[in-house]
């Protein structure tokens, strides 16, 4: 391992790196983990474009611990704030990002060096997991062996994720509901009558993006999200770097894909998606509301559904939330969200604890990792 990149050295099998000078030595760490696509380079596109501002500072920290191949593992940390309570936070892209990035293999082995050194010379009193998947086998280890050195801990529940596994066309149409079909031909024919043909075209992300992330932003800002305030994506300072990083150099075994649809040469809706071997991650869309009478966002749905079943199938993650809508197209409820507060053994951890307790409603102590 290159001298440079080595902040902090103990006896301790796990190391402190500098993640702007780690990058190949992380990208090393053979991965199978469901969010493992979440490398060094994802989080220096994430660090460099949203830790300057908000409850978020930089730089981040990466706790790696070497193996045979490279890196046995990681798992990469930055300065929060939840309710003025300082924090070390799993660091990364709010959905689905952030993980502990670990193979099968090396997953318990990982997760006791990560346990001991943080017992005995913790980056933070606290340390926050979140929003982390129940089924996300990497972050369960480290909080169940950090319950196992003494480490107390709050949870509450994010919300549900919905996944939908696709294979053929015909088969898509039967886990839709009836009246969703009809709609859709419906708002088609609607469409090419009074509005001319709607096109659907998807774009995989490029160095050269920057005109394109344009547009999207023209058509979040049109959106709900964007006239409300919401988590519009490709608005704001920090998005466009963010998304023109990830295209200049993607991350493996992951490509970062935007589909649009147009009418009359306008953009009308978008969707965003992470496109990994077997599993499709949506992480935004939006359309503009001057069309809402012929559902775009529907419509792109429909075609994004449909070229991953031409494709030859896939796992989607629709992501959190569904209030109705992702199960008319036949997305299941495939796991919860949760948020963990993790505290340090010792007096510290059991003051900020208490603190927690009283200042965070709907949060529970946890124990079953």
């Amino acid at each position: 391992m290159p001298a440079a990149v080595l902040l902090h050295h103990t006896a301790s099998e796990i190391r402190e790196l500098d993640l702007h000078h780690a990058a190949a030595f992380l990208d090393a760490t053979p991965v199978d983990a469901p969010y493992g696509f979440a490398t060094a380079h994802w989080l220096r596109a994430w660090e460099s474009a949203f830790l300057r501002g908000g409850d978020w500072r930089g730089p981040v920290r990466v706790y790696a611990k070497p193996g045979a191949q490279g890196c046995a593992g990681f798992v990469a940390l930055a300065d929060q704030r939840i309710k003025g309570m300082p924090v070390k936070a799993l660091a990364g892209y709010y959905w689905p990002f952030r993980s502990v990035c670990v193979s099968a293999a090396e997953r318990d082995g990982f997760a006791q060096s990560l346990a001991r050194h943080f017992t005995q010379c913790a980056p933070a009193t606290v340390l926050r997991f979140g929003p982390i998947l129940d089924r996300d086998a990497g972050v369960r280890a480290v909080l169940r062996a950090l319950h196992e050195a003494g480490w107390q801990m709050l949870r509450k529940q994010a919300g549900d994720v919905f996944t939908q596994q696709l294979s053929t066309v015909e088969a898509l149409h039967s886990d839709m509901t009836a009246s969703l079909r009809k709609s859709i031909r419906q708002r088609r024919r609607k469409a090419a009558s009074e509005a001319g043909e709607i096109t659907y075209e998807r774009y995989p992300l490029t160095g050269d993006c920057g005109e394109l992330l344009d547009e999207l932003a023209m058509v979040a800002h049109a959106s709900w999200q964007g006239a409300t305030g919401g988590a519009a994506k490709f608005l704001g300072a920090a998005e466009k770097p963010f998304w023109q990083a990830i295209a200049e150099a993607g991350p493996r075994d992951a490509k970062p894909v935007v589909w649009v649809a147009r009418c009359d040469r306008r953009a009308i809706a978008f969707q965003a998606q992470i496109e990994t071997p077997g599993v499709i991650y949506k992480i935004g869309r939006g359309h503009d509301p001057a069309w809402k009478a012929y559902s775009p966002g529907s419509l792109l749905t429909y075609a994004v559904l449909t070229w991953a079943c031409d494709q030859g199938g896939a796992l989607i993650d629709w992501g959190r939330g569904d209030s109705g809508y992702k199960s008319t197209w036949g997305a299941i409820d495939a796991g919860k969200l949760h948020e963990v507060l993790t505290f340090s053994p010792g007096l510290p951890g059991r003051a900020a604890l208490a603190l927690a307790q009283r200042a965070l409603a709907g949060w529970a102590v946890a124990d079953d990792f």
